[in-house]
């Protein structure tokens, strides 16, 4: 998803997940005073701001890093929070470290965003040297999302037609690898991290239906 209305709209589905995940694993990070915490792919920052804060130490300061302008100046519109800044950042750019620097963050966030990325060693390394001496990183890759399923079947639905090309933007189209879990694991561990915990976990959304999902992205349909 490209277009930060269509993300910040779909964002509350992913803040539950990701709300999941960091009440499971929070209490395995050692957490320490005034840390310094990056959120790559942070999007439009609902999940930086809204969630991943209310997870960590209060005097801990966050940056909610992505890769589109657009993102950034949405959540710089959106959100003010003291603790919080919001910067552009291509975790496989080649200069990356013109603008960052190394061995600065204490801890690493990154939800939603390995699947997209083409260069996984590449950008494990750059987070790797992100990370100050002994700091942690959680990511979370999904490999398979209910958009997919849901959105073409509204889409096809007469009542949310006129909403079809703005539902196809919705879309994620995961092309996971058969070896997702393993694959991953290996090439942490191959860049130097050493994993606390690296596992596939299945996540259930349940709406009471179809018409109160369309509802709550707020696609009215026509009757």
């Amino acid at each position: 998803i490209h277009d930060a209305q269509t993300l910040h709209k779909f964002s509350p589905f992913n803040c539950i997940a990701v709300r999941e995940v960091l009440a499971d694993v929070t209490d395995k990070f050692v957490w320490n005073e005034n840390e310094t915490i990056l959120d790559i792919g942070c999007g439009t920052g609902n999940i930086t701001v809204n969630v991943v804060s209310e997870f960590v130490p209060a005097d801990s300061t966050i940056i909610g890093a992505d890769i589109s302008d657009e993102m950034i100046k949405f959540a710089e519109s959106l959100y003010s929070h003291p603790r919080i800044t919001f910067k552009k950042m291509d975790i496989l750019d080649d200069n990356l470290w013109s603008s960052w620097n190394k061995k600065h963050f204490s801890k690493i966030l990154c939800f939603h965003l390995m699947q997209l990325i083409k260069d996984s060693r590449k950008a494990y390394n750059n987070m790797y040297n992100l990370l100050k001496y002994g700091g942690e990183a959680l990511m979370m890759i999904p490999i398979k999302h209910p958009m997919d399923e849901i959105t073409p079947y509204l889409a096809k639905m007469s009542k949310y037609s006129k909403y079809s090309e703005e539902l196809s933007k919705m879309s994620f189209h995961f092309a996971p690898r058969e070896d997702h879990v393993s694959y991953n694991c290996d090439l942490l561990k191959t860049l130097g991290f050493d994993l606390i915990l690296c596992k596939q976990k299945v996540m259930n959304y349940i709406m009471p239906s179809i018409n109160f999902f369309a509802g709550k992205y707020y696609f009215r349909g026509v009757k």
